[in-house]
């Protein structure tokens, strides 16, 4: 005990030491989560054990673990803020019916040769309006889905247009927690890093709605659907919710903050504000309730001008309204919280510094940094989860890119396209799952039709190899990034 009180000799970790916690996370999570099903988070915290006991072999102590978890924590804080204030806009969207009005006229329009174009425009704007992949799947991709079986369009076809669209926003919207957390992560400025992914995102959606375009006007398919489980949900849609233009306030208030380089989180509170006003004001719901959603999420039994009994709600409207709250987002946050401790811990024992001049020695270009960040993404993501690739790969390479004079928006831009983009597509990953549970379609079965999520990958690695889009550091902010890393 005094000689921990004292402190301890600390060594640079060998190179076994300096990969052993990051195999050992891969493994756990791996057999954790695909063969026994166990919650990523708790698995993540399994991992960063494992990583505290080769931190203690190299000599260091608990208050240095902690100090870098606390790092990693501060880090991260905005982020964390970020996600609860989402949760509460969404919840108080669905009761101003801002949310429910964009499905209740989106769905109208998705019909004949153009279906599958339509989910993926459609998908496109309610997760960038939500900043949530799996709300679209849940909402628009159930829907269109239905009309797919109605048509004879092709599921797997529709499944994978819904797929991409929804993961456009859960990339690109400033409400995503992925895209607050890579940004964070990597040490780059929200707006910064959202711009930067247009340079792959713009491409891949074009390339994506084309086919989508060609397939649908290639085929028989013609006309509308009758459906009367569509029919129904619109109608009760139309019955609980009253509509007018001023809905789409909130929506306004993010976009123009978001163009104006506003900060997120008091733009967030503004749409919240503008929400829960409209919630009072045109559906009737009382202040309680009011703050219910933002707490809570919001249900349709706080709806007090609907004709409707509570118990006669459909299914299928309560799948797609019951959603948000601040509590929705604490899952999230706990499971950020446990990569960022073990990214913490890693730190705290000198194995992403390891790690970071290992590569560094490999890393003769700025395409060679590019293109490993690439391939680590990949497999990390691939293997475990894109939440914990942002967190390990953002704080092991962001200040190689800057020692480069490299932009990290360029880092937080490969991360979410070779991370954030591919999660859907791996059947093991908890979206993977997600996606064919609620699609009903085979696992994997859809990946071809997937474009936007298999062609970001390799637009970022063409960027790579050409150095086209890559962004650059001014020469004084390359001098202080060079200092920093001198001395750290």
């Amino acid at each position: 005990m005094a000689q921990e009180k004292k402190g301890r000799n600390k060594r640079e970790p060998n190179t076994l030491e300096v990969f052993f916690p990051i195999v050992s996370m891969i493994i756990i999570l791996f057999v954790g989560r695909v063969i026994m099903n166990i919650s990523m988070t708790a698995l993540l915290v399994v991992a960063s054990l494992v990583g505290s006991v080769i931190a203690y072999r190299v000599g260091a102590t608990w208050d240095d673990m902690f100090a870098g978890i606390s790092k990693k924590m501060q880090t991260g804080l905005g982020a964390l803020i970020l996600l609860v204030f989402v949760g509460a806009m969404l919840g108080l969207m669905e009761a101003s019916g801002t949310i429910p009005m964009l499905i209740y006229y989106g769905v109208q329009i998705v019909s004949g040769p153009w279906l599958m174009a339509t989910a993926f425009i459609l998908c496109c704007l309610v997760s960038v309006a939500t900043g949530t992949s799996w709300g679209s799947i849940a909402t628009i991709g159930v829907t269109t889905m239905g009309i797919a079986m109605g048509l004879g369009v092709s599921p797997l076809g529709v499944a994978g247009a819904v797929i991409g669209g929804s993961w456009f926003g859960d990339k690109l919207s400033p409400l995503s927690d992925t895209t607050n957390l890579t940004a964070a992560a990597s040490g780059t400025d929200l707006f910064d890093h959202i711009r930067q992914m247009l340079w792959t995102t713009i491409p891949a959606s074009l390339i994506a709605l084309l086919v989508y375009v060609i397939v649908g006007f290639s085929s028989d398919v013609s006309g509308t659907v009758s459906s009367d489980t569509l029919t129904g949900m619109l109608t009760q849609l139309d019955s609980m919710f009253n509509w007018n233009i001023l809905l789409l306030l909130p929506l306004v208030v993010i976009l123009v903050g978001a163009a104006l380089k506003y900060p997120a989180i008091p733009m967030m509170i503004a749409a919240s504000i503008v929400a829960g006003l409209e919630a009072i004001i045109f559906q009737g719901i009382t202040v309680t309730n009011v703050f219910n959603a933002m707490m809570k999420g919001f249900n349709t039994s706080m709806v007090t001008n609907t004709v409707i009994d509570a118990a006669a709600v459909m299914p299928e409207v309560t799948r797609l309204l019951h959603r948000g709250g601040m509590n929705s987002m604490l899952g999230t946050v706990l499971l950020i919280m446990a990569a960022f401790a073990f990214a913490g811990i890693l730190e705290s024992a000198g194995c992403l510094k390891g790690m970071l001049d290992r590569v560094a020695k490999r890393v003769k270009s700025d395409s060679s940094l590019l293109v490993s960040t690439v391939f680590s993404c990949l497999g990390v993501a691939t293997i475990t989860n894109n939440f914990v690739s942002s967190v390990v790969l953002g704080e092991m390479y962001q200040d190689l890119y800057r020692e480069r004079g490299l932009d990290t928006a360029n880092l937080s831009r490969t991360l979410e396209d070779c991370g954030t983009c591919i999660i859907p597509l791996v059947p093991w990953s908890a979206s993977g799952a997600y996606v064919v549970a609620m699609l009903g379609v085979a696992p994997g079965a859809f990946i071809p039709w997937a474009i936007f999520c298999w062609i970001s990958p390799i637009i970022s690695l063409f960027y790579a190899y050409t150095g086209i889009s890559i962004k650059r550091l001014n020469p004084d902010e390359t001098s202080i990034a060079n200092v920093k890393v001198s001395t750290t």
